[in-house]
């Protein structure tokens, strides 16, 4: 039996046979199975708070439920997602229609490429796609 306490993590290997070395090298491998998944996790989990970390829009909250936005040059304060299905300028149009939004980004169906569609103060519509 070999147990390693590693901070707040405890790995356990029990191991018998009628050889000590065969048990002593099975226990060894179970030990390095659970310290690769212990590692696994622990990188996975700086991963995912990292990028929710840097993804989070800065805010501060002042007063009751009121919010005001931290301004600063050059930062990004808000973020939006955005669907990637691949749709038609028509089907884009539609659904600009529907929403209260000024501008959708979406996957031009037939080109493969990201366009944005927005609505004009004139009440049209204008389509910009990438030219590289």
């Amino acid at each position: 039996e070999v147990i390693l306490h590693m901070g707040k993590h405890r790995l356990i290997a029990k191991e018998s046979s009628i050889d000590m070395h065969s048990s002593i090298d099975q226990a060894y491998d179970s030990l390095k199975k659970q310290l690769t998944r212990l590692h696994d996790k622990a990188n996975s989990k700086k991963r995912r708070n990292f990028i929710s970390d840097f993804f989070q829009p800065i805010v501060k909250f002042r007063g009751r439920g009121k919010r005001k936005r931290e301004e600063a040059p050059g930062k990004i304060i808000k973020s939006n997602a955005f669907a990637v299905k691949p749709m038609l300028p028509e089907e884009a149009k539609l659904e600009l229609e529907l929403s209260r939004k000024n501008f959708i980004m979406f996957k031009n169906a037939d080109t493969g490429e990201a366009n944005v569609l927005y609505r004009k103060e004139s009440g049209d519509y204008a389509l910009i796609e990438p030219n590289f």
